[in-house]
Formats: C-alpha cells, sequence, structure tokens
C-alpha cells in the first residue's frame, strides 16, 4: 500500500520521482492505496512535469477505489482520466485498458 498523503508526502514524492526516472512510466494506484488533497497535487505536478519532459507518464486507478474517489472528488478526472484498474467487485480483464496515447490526458484541457 502506498500512501500519497500529508503525513506521507516525503516517501510519495521520492515514489513519484522514481517513476519519472525509470522506464514503466505507469503510476499505478491501487484499491489499497490512500489518496489526499496533497498526494493528488504531487501527481497532477508528476503529470505536468512528465508532458513537459515529452515523457508521457500512465496514470491507472483502481475503479471504485477510495483513491479514484478523492480524485474524481477533486475533479482531476477533468485534467487527467486514470486509465481503470480492476477493482472492487470487478475481475482482471474485465475491459481493455486504453492505449498509451489516449491514456494520460484527457480533453486537452491546462
Amino acid at each position: 500500500m502506498t500512501q500519497y498523503t500529508i503525513p506521507a508526502v516525503a516517501t510519495a514524492r521520492a515514489h513519484l520521482l522514481a517513476v519519472l526516472d525509470g522506464p514503466d512510466r505507469r503510476m499505478d494506484l491501487s484499491a489499497e492505496d490512500e489518496l489526499d488533497a496533497a498526494g493528488a497535487q504531487l501527481i497532477v505536478a508528476a503529470l505536468r512535469r512528465a508532458e513537459t519532459e515529452g515523457r508521457p507518464l500512465m496514470l491507472r486507478m483502481a475503479e471504485g477505489s477510495p483513491a479514484g474517489r478523492t480524485w474524481s472528488a477533486l475533479a482531476l478526472d477533468r485534467l487527467y482520466q486514470p486509465v481503470p484498474l480492476p477493482g472492487p467487485g470487478r475481475p482482471a480483464g474485465a475491459a481493455p485498458v486504453a492505449d498509451d496515447a489516449a491514456a494520460g490526458r484527457a480533453g486537452g484541457a491546462e
């Protein structure tokens, strides 16, 4: 479980920097990961940095998860639409995963 929360901001930042510098270019928030507004701000900063560098980062979240609900409640899904991960009550592979080009950014809003 990863915490993207105020108490864990230093650890979350280090994790995001590792993802940005790594070859995978994908960040997954599972059903067990925690997210608050501070963590969401870090994730948005990482997504924007990745775009600026011309190396987009794919954000994936478990549908129906607390992190996904927080992301939507903050209206961040209007800026960055996460690719769905299997969530509660949904088996793995139940729906196709969007391709890399469509995954990171929704609607081109800035």
